[in-house]
């Protein structure tokens, strides 16, 4: 009955019995991700108390990186304070608790170094802190791993990190705690930025199952699964699910919450709903104030341009980005939903201006050299996109359609598709040159299927025909892309109605032009039609499938 304990330590004036009572539960409730609980216990001990406390202030640390409250105002002062007991600390310490707090002391440095993307700094004080924190720390160990592989990825080193995280994961203490469950979703988007988008849903569909199972459903644990899988749904086109989703993920888990919130108020805007866009990117602002913190800022004016950007509001997108700070070597592992440095060359493209273009293929350059260096497929798939864009405002063609191609490699192994469909109408026109070409003829004709109907018109849907040798008599409508994708589940009419909203009758009418459009006579028979033409990616996944799949 701890909580009644520090309520009676206090109401007899023996603050120093509740801090103690505090430092000696603060590791279980951080394994447990409490920090409701945490911060209200301290929140009742007098701020002199806490600041004589080596293990409350860095608890405070603990808490603020954990929610990414992380800045480095915040912080460092809090560090120095530790710094300062532990130049003199307490004999009742004992060494080896000081050895443990100088190592807490330098991951929560590190941390603030990834902050700043000084990445080679945060790897030269977390590794040695690892040595250092004792296994038993499971959430410490979690925490700080993430931190130090985000370095090491954008060092160049991801095998190294990954090979941590599968280390830690097997030792003896955090095999059995949700710590390790942590961890899974970390390799989850390592699996993203390899560009294995199907190992990224079952990673976290699986993931998901154990949290449920284990943790009742932990809402802070479940932030980054749920926000993987909407991510990776919105890539693959399927708009809906993707929002099934992203609207899971609770704010209890700052980072996958901003993230998710971002793709959401995206969905809307491509889908033409651009006061509801608008609405969610009111409410990300309402919150991001909540936190008390700017570590969001840029990604949010960034985001707003690139919204200026599809309205088609060119200058007005190119003014609001210039406010944005541009530094192409802090674009991290492309793993994020807004990259400032991406959404300036898009609109920098699309600006009737050489000199643009100019300084868009010298954005393109860094950028590249970033990708190559941090290994992310989802960047080098975009950069290339955009140098496909670039050689085609320059009218050099053979070298537009080269780095298309090459981006196409790249992105046919995960099933890419929104990549290319958010560069809007020039892309379109790229890819069905492309087809002419024959390259890649199923995959792109996909990808063509995806972007709006109006740039599909008659003779568009003709050389997609002639193209992929009448493999396809014509492109899916979104409606009936949906109910393929509920075929492949197994669903009867009567659930594929239930699931879309929609009547019985209709979901009939659909089947009739699907099979029609394919060429076939039954729901079997489309499946497999659409299996062999490559317009099902490897795993889609309707929200009846959602609900089985996490119950």
């Amino acid at each position: 009955m701890i909580d009644e304990a520090i309520q009676h330590a206090l109401s007899g004036h023996e603050p120093l019995f509740a801090v103690q009572l505090i430092e000696e539960h603060r590791l279980v409730l951080l394994a447990r991700f409490d920090y409701v609980t945490l911060e209200r216990w301290l929140a009742l001990l007098p701020e002199d108390t806490i600041e004589q406390s080596p293990k409350l202030l860095l608890l405070q640390c603990w808490i603020a990186v954990s929610l990414h409250r992380l800045t480095t105002a915040s912080v460092m002062p809090l560090l120095q304070q530790v710094e300062a007991c532990l130049k003199e600390p307490d004999p009742a310490l004992g060494a080896d608790t000081v050895a443990i707090l100088w190592a807490e002391v330098r991951a929560v440095q590190g941390a603030v170094y990834i902050l700043q993307h000084d990445f080679e700094e945060a790897i030269a004080h977390i590794l040695p802190a690892l040595q250092v924190l004792p296994v038993s720390y499971v959430f410490m160990r979690a925490l700080v791993l993430f931190y130090v592989t985000v370095a090491l990825q954008s060092t160049g080193q991801v095998a190294i990190g990954i090979e941590l995280i599968h280390q830690e994961v097997q030792n003896e203490v955090a095999r059995f705690s949700l710590a390790k469950l942590w961890l899974q979703t970390y390799l989850a988007g390592f699996d993203y930025v390899a560009g294995n988008l199907q190992r990224v849903v079952q990673s976290a569909q699986a993931i998901i199952h154990q949290i449920e199972e284990r943790s009742a459903g932990n809402q802070f644990l479940l932030a980054a699964p749920y926000r993987w899988l909407g991510t990776v749904q919105y890539e693959w086109n399927d708009l809906t699910t993707a929002q099934h989703y992203l609207l899971q993920v609770d704010q209890a888990n700052s980072t996958p919450y901003f993230q998710s919130r971002l793709i959401l108020a995206w969905i809307y805007e491509v889908e033409g709903q651009t006061d509801k866009a608008q609405e969610i990117v009111a409410g990300i602002k309402r919150w991001v104030q909540t936190l008390g913190t700017h570590t969001f800022d840029h990604e949010i004016a960034s985001f707003q341009a690139r919204r200026l950007y599809w309205q088609g509001k060119i200058e007005l997108a190119l003014q609001a980005q210039r406010a944005v700070e541009i530094v192409v070597s802090k674009q991290g592992v492309f793993a994020v939903t807004e990259i400032p440095a991406l959404t300036l060359v898009k609109i920098l493209l699309a600006h009737e201006s050489e000199s643009c273009w100019r300084e868009a293929e010298e954005l393109l350059s860094g950028l590249w050299a970033l990708a190559e260096k941090v290994h992310t497929v989802p960047g080098k798939v975009a950069v290339l996109a955009l140098k496909a864009l670039l050689h085609q405002r320059f009218g050099q063609h053979d070298e537009a359609l080269t780095a298309l191609e090459r981006s196409i490699g790249l992105a046919k192994p995960g099933g890419f598709i929104r990549t290319f469909v958010d560069l809007g109408p020039p892309m379109a026109g790229l890819l069905y040159q492309l087809l002419a070409q024959g390259v890649e003829t199923a995959y792109v004709g996909r990808i063509l299927a995806a972007f709006p109907q109006a740039i599909q018109d008659d003779e568009v849907a003709l050389q997609v025909q002639q193209a992929t040798h009448a493999q396809l008599i014509e492109p899916l409508t979104a409606r009936e892309s949906e109910i393929l994708l509920l075929l492949q589940e197994g669903l009867s009419n009567k659930l594929i109605a239930r699931d879309l909203d929609i009547s019985a009758l209709t979901v009939k009418r659909h089947s009739i032009n699907l099979y029609q459009k394919l060429g076939v006579n039954s729901r079997q028979q489309a499946v497999s039609r659409a299996k062999d033409l490559g317009i099902l990616p490897a795993y889609q996944g309707s929200s009846t499938a959602v609900s089985a799949a996490t119950m």
